[in-house]
Protein backbone atom coordinates (compact mmCIF):
# COMPACT_ATOMS: atom_id res chain seq x y z
CA UNK A 1 0.00 0.00 0.00
CA UNK A 2 1.26 3.46 -0.77
CA UNK A 3 1.34 6.65 1.23
CA UNK A 4 2.50 5.11 4.49
CA UNK A 5 -0.77 3.27 5.15
CA UNK A 6 -0.31 -0.20 6.54
CA UNK A 7 -3.93 -1.30 6.47
CA UNK A 8 -3.56 -2.63 10.00
CA UNK A 9 -6.23 -1.53 12.44
CA UNK A 10 -5.26 -1.23 16.08
CA UNK A 11 -7.49 -0.78 19.10
CA UNK A 12 -9.19 2.60 19.13
CA UNK A 13 -8.84 3.24 15.40
CA UNK A 14 -11.74 3.30 12.98
CA UNK A 15 -11.88 0.97 10.01
CA UNK A 16 -10.71 2.60 6.77
CA UNK A 17 -13.50 3.92 4.56
CA UNK A 18 -14.15 1.46 1.73
CA UNK A 19 -17.16 3.07 0.12
CA UNK A 20 -20.37 4.47 1.47
CA UNK A 21 -21.23 4.58 5.16
CA UNK A 22 -24.34 2.68 6.19
CA UNK A 23 -26.37 5.80 6.92
CA UNK A 24 -25.77 6.97 3.33
CA UNK A 25 -26.85 3.80 1.52
CA UNK A 26 -29.73 4.05 -0.97
CA UNK A 27 -33.16 3.34 0.47
CA UNK A 28 -36.48 2.16 -0.98
CA UNK A 29 -39.99 1.69 0.39
CA UNK A 30 -41.42 -1.85 0.33
CA UNK A 31 -44.38 -2.16 -2.05
CA UNK A 32 -46.23 -4.51 0.35
CA UNK A 33 -45.66 -3.26 3.90
CA UNK A 34 -44.52 0.32 3.25
CA UNK A 35 -41.41 0.02 5.42
CA UNK A 36 -38.12 1.51 4.27
CA UNK A 37 -35.25 -0.86 3.50
CA UNK A 38 -31.67 -0.14 2.54
CA UNK A 39 -29.36 -1.40 -0.17
CA UNK A 40 -27.66 -4.72 0.53
CA UNK A 41 -24.75 -6.22 -1.34
CA UNK A 42 -26.76 -9.29 -2.32
CA UNK A 43 -29.27 -6.97 -4.06
CA UNK A 44 -26.60 -4.97 -5.90
CA UNK A 45 -26.98 -6.70 -9.27
CA UNK A 46 -30.70 -5.97 -9.55
CA UNK A 47 -31.27 -3.06 -7.14
CA UNK A 48 -33.35 -1.19 -9.73
CA UNK A 49 -35.80 -4.12 -9.90
CA UNK A 50 -36.11 -4.73 -6.13
CA UNK A 51 -39.59 -3.86 -4.78
CA UNK A 52 -39.94 -5.85 -1.56
CA UNK A 53 -38.01 -5.79 1.72
CA UNK A 54 -38.22 -9.53 2.32
CA UNK A 55 -39.31 -12.86 0.88
CA UNK A 56 -42.41 -12.70 3.09
CA UNK A 57 -43.48 -9.39 1.53
CA UNK A 58 -42.80 -10.72 -1.95
CA UNK A 59 -44.91 -13.79 -1.17
CA UNK A 60 -47.86 -11.74 0.15
CA UNK A 61 -47.68 -8.96 -2.46
CA UNK A 62 -51.03 -9.87 -4.02
CA UNK A 63 -52.88 -10.12 -0.73
CA UNK A 64 -52.11 -6.56 0.33
CA UNK A 65 -51.79 -7.66 3.94
CA UNK A 66 -49.32 -6.19 6.37
CA UNK A 67 -46.80 -8.99 6.82
CA UNK A 68 -44.86 -7.28 9.65
CA UNK A 69 -46.89 -7.09 12.83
Amino acid sequence: MGGGQTGIITAGEEEPVRGVKKQHLPEKICATCGRPFTWRKRLAKNWNDVKYCSDACRKYRRHGRNVHR
